[in-house]
């Protein structure tokens, strides 16, 4: 699979400390209504390991976009 258990590690250990809002708006047409729920469902499923490698990338493809801007703020 294209996405390492290195970065799955990365992005639990973010998501474990960052202080999340309410909702978001990644990029125009991507909104979150529930960060928080947002959050712990991709966390769960990416963690389970039985995700096809498309479905996977695509997963891992907003959690760093929500990552990228949550380290700005």
């Amino acid at each position: 699979m294209a996405n390492s258990v290195k970065e799955f590690e990365q992005l639990t250990t973010f998501f474990s400390k960052a202080k999340l809002p309410a909702d978001i708006t990644l990029e125009p047409g991507v909104y979150i209504p529930d960060v928080q729920k947002f959050v712990v469902n991709n966390l769960k499923a990416l963690g389970t390991g039985e995700m096809n490698e498309v479905a996977a990338t695509g997963r891992y493809y907003r959690m760093n976009q929500l990552k990228e801007l949550l380290s700005k703020k």
